[in-house]
C-alpha cells in the first residue's frame, strides 16, 4: 500500500465516509482504507449518507456520482449549502460536462475515474487530508485506472 506522503500525518483516528452503491467496490475500498489504518463509515445512498453524517463528521468523503434516487452531485451541493467543508474525493465511472462544472464550483479534493489504481486512491486521500483542506481544492481531473471486480482488487502499475 502507499506510504503516507507527510510523516507528520497519521491515519489513526481519521474517518473516511465511503458513499458508493456498488457492494463490490464498497468492500474493496473499505478493505484498502482499513489496511491503511483509517476508520470507515459507509453509505449506499443519499439517506444512508445523511444518517452517517448526522452521527459524526468524517475527515474525508469518497463520493460516487451515479447512485440510486439522488445523485452524488446533488448530495455534494447539499453538503456545501449546509456549510460542510469536509474534503470530498469523487470516485466515479463517468462525469458529464454539466456535472463537472457544478463540481468545480463546489470544490473537491480530487476526481478519480473508475476503474482506478489503489495507489492513486491512497495518494489522493493523503493529499486531501493535508491542510488546508477545503481551501485551494482542485478542479476535476481524470485519475489513473485500479481494476476492481467482484472478488479482487488488482493494483495496476
Amino acid at each position: 500500500m502507499a506510504e503516507t506522503p507527510n510523516p507528520n500525518i497519521t491515519a489513526d483516528g481519521k474517518t473516511i465516509l465511503v458513499i458508493e452503491d456498488d457492494p463490490s467496490i464498497m468492500t474493496s475500498i473499505t478493505h484498502v482504507l482499513r489496511h491503511n489504518r483509517f476508520k470507515t463509515a459507509t453509505a449506499n445512498d443519499w439517506t444512508e449518507a445523511l444518517d452517517a453524517l448526522a452521527q459524526s463528521e468524517p475527515d474525508l468523503i469518497l463520493l460516487d456520482l451515479i447512485m440510486p434516487n439522488i445523485d452524488g452531485v446533488k448530495l455534494l451541493q447539499f453538503l456545501r449549502e449546509s456549510g460542510s467543508v469536509t474534503p470530498v474525493i469523487i470516485v466515479s465511472a463517468s462525469i458529464d460536462k454539466a456535472a463537472r462544472e457544478v463540481i468545480n464550483k463546489l470544490g473537491i479534493s480530487a476526481f478519480i475515474a473508475k476503474p482506478f489504481r489503489i495507489n492513486v486512491l491512497v495518494r489522493e486521500i493523503w493529499r486531501a487530508l493535508e491542510p488546508p483542506f477545503y481551501e485551494g481544492q482542485k478542479k476535476v481531473e481524470d485519475g489513473d485506472p485500479v481494476f476492481l471486480d467482484n472478488q479482487h482488487v488488482w493494483q495496476g502499475q
